[in-house]
């Protein structure tokens, strides 16, 4: 362990020691973060674009969730709502005030 952590300390780079364990360690923080953040939208808290606003303003995140989600190009499921298209959920038509989508929203 010290020897990677030597070798990336030279690189420039900053370690984390995890854990070995499937994933990642912030991957598994971020899910939980954008999972929040479908619900929120789902509730219609705020639109798509404002939660990633709120989160790249208030938090100093360089994406918001959201967006963050939209390029990795999977499919989630957040019980209990049916399942998200994360890019159709950042490009919705028709969105009404309260982030909700209108007629040729994307969502599944």
């Amino acid at each position: 362990v010290s020897v990677i952590r030597d070798l990336a300390t030279r690189m420039g780079k900053t370690s984390i020691l995890v854990n070995d364990t499937p994933g990642f360690a912030t991957s598994r923080l971020i899910g939980v973060l954008q999972n929040e953040a479908i619900h929120a939208f789902a509730e219609g808290i705020a639109s798509a674009e404002d939660i990633d606003l709120g989160m790249k303003l208030g938090m100093n995140h360089p994406m918001g969730p959201l967006e963050l989600a939209a390029g990795l190009d999977y499919v989630i499921v957040c019980p209990p709502l049916k399942p998200f298209d994360y890019v159709g959920l950042l490009s919705l038509n028709g969105e009404d005030n309260n982030g909700h989508g209108g007629e040729g929203a994307d969502l599944l």
